[in-house]
């Protein structure tokens, strides 16, 4: 950073408490000339949406005061949020009501609409990153994972984000859109409530949880309004269907109910006559049928045969797989980590072991391990984790889009469940999401 500008925030902010120190950089509570609060952030990274947010009055995230990018670093002055991070309150155990999750999850939808339309994903929503304030306002910091969608990207260029939060496609295999962070805050929300809540929220949670993002919500406004619809249904539709059901027992029970009598003519009984002719009822051995002599019968057979009967029957031509069988034996397809072998990878060079026949494969796995060593300082089993999580998402791609079209779509999202669990199995990733 250049020295003018770093004199100017020292003269400017008085730095009063460190926050947060990471590989990324430092995090100060600062106070300005006027003694307003703020936060001061020196980032060792630059193209940072921070630009792009500066003194935009969105009431989700706070107002961003100065952002200056100069030789590698980003230094970002923003508003200080006070309140409990819903990571606090998630630790003692003081977990949200419905009415409250639905609130927050509402606010983080209605408030994420004008940041996603400026094309920027945040790409860490978690519990530490949501500040919750009186009257269950909620409030979204740390944009430093944050990154721009790039319409023509394939993938994003910085694997950042929170494990067991972040989706599969922020792992490397794609690129991250709203759908990312939706996934986070499906994950967010359901760790916001206790295990055993089981209401209308639930199956939201899941959508948004989905592994594959084209089963989740499109954007956040449909999240918003399926939000919307369920607590609807929730809360009158059920009891429309209990008045239905009372009407319809009052009506059955207490409303006058007329016998009618039968009012058809009667069909009249034809009398006998002295002049009708007898009829004479056949014998019982008149009225069984004769069995047909051997000869008929063999010509018989012999004519409704498709194919002559000194020609040997074909072989029978074995049924095709199922189509999800198929599309799992795809070229295309990685290749599966055997039973036995999922013990053995217990570490690094185990994992890489397994693509010693793939040059290309084993060198990304190679130069991805000394990122995460050197410039994330990660422990031989954080970088472990990671690389699974990562082949995870290559494979549930792959198999993705090996799927036939033909396939409904209940059955296609049964046969991603199912390869999405035996992989995970394999893999040996205990923690999911």
């Amino acid at each position: 950073m250049d020295a003018k500008i770093s004199a100017y925030f020292e003269e400017s902010f008085q730095r009063i408490r460190l926050l947060k120190s990471g590989d990324k950089g430092d995090v100060w509570l600062a106070s300005e000339q006027s003694g307003r609060l703020v936060v001061l952030k020196c980032i060792a990274l630059t193209e940072l949406p921070y630009r792009l947010l500066k003194g935009k009055d969105y009431p989700l995230i706070p107002r961003i005061l100065h952002c200056v990018e100069d030789d590698g670093e980003t230094v970002v002055v923003e508003e200080y949020v006070q309140g409990e991070s819903l990571l606090d309150r998630i630790g003692r155990k003081a977990y949200l009501s419905e009415h409250e999750a639905e609130s927050v999850l509402l606010q983080l939808c209605e408030g994420l609409v004008p940041i996603h339309e400026q094309g920027i994903i945040h790409r860490d929503i978690k519990p530490s990153n949501l500040i919750l304030q009186r009257g269950c306002v909620i409030r979204l910091i740390d944009f430093d994972a944050a990154r721009t969608f790039k319409e023509h990207s394939s993938e994003d260029t910085m694997y950042l984000g929170t494990k067991g939060y972040a989706p599969p496609e922020q792992f490397g295999y794609g690129q991250t859109d709203a759908r990312s962070d939706i996934y986070a805050i499906g994950v967010t929300m359901r760790k916001s409530l206790p295990e055993e809540y089981c209401g209308y929220l639930a199956p939201i949670f899941a959508k948004c949880m989905e592994i594959d993002p084209n089963r989740r919500y499109r954007d956040v406004q449909e999240l918003r309004r399926a939000v919307i619809l369920r607590r609807t249904w929730a809360k009158w539709g059920r009891m429309a269907l209990l008045t239905l059901a009372i009407a319809s027992v009052a009506a059955f029970c207490f409303l006058p109910r007329h016998d009618v009598e039968n009012t058809l003519p009667s069909v009249p009984v034809a009398e006998p006559k002295d002049d009708a002719p007898v009829v004479r009822r056949p014998s019982a051995a008149e009225e069984s049928p004769s069995e047909p002599t051997p000869e008929k019968s063999a010509d018989r057979l012999a004519a409704q045969s498709f194919a002559p009967s000194d020609v040997e029957p074909e072989q029978e031509i074995a049924e095709p797989a199922s189509s999800t069988e198929l599309s799992a034996h795809d070229s295309d397809m990685p290749s599966v980590v055997k039973q036995e072998e999922t013990n053995a990878v217990e570490n690094v060079d185990a994992f890489m072991e397994a693509f010693k026949d793939d040059p290309e494969k084993l060198a990304y796995w190679q130069t991805r391990n000394a990122v995460l060593s050197t410039t994330f300082d990660l422990s031989e089993e954080e970088r472990l984790d990671d690389m699974k999580r990562i082949e995870l998402g290559n494979r549930v791609n792959a198999f993705i889009k090996n799927l036939p079209t033909t396939m409904t779509q209940e059955e296609r999202n049964q046969a991603i469940d199912d390869f999405a669990a035996e992989q995970r199995r394999l893999l040996g990733i205990k923690d999911w999401p």
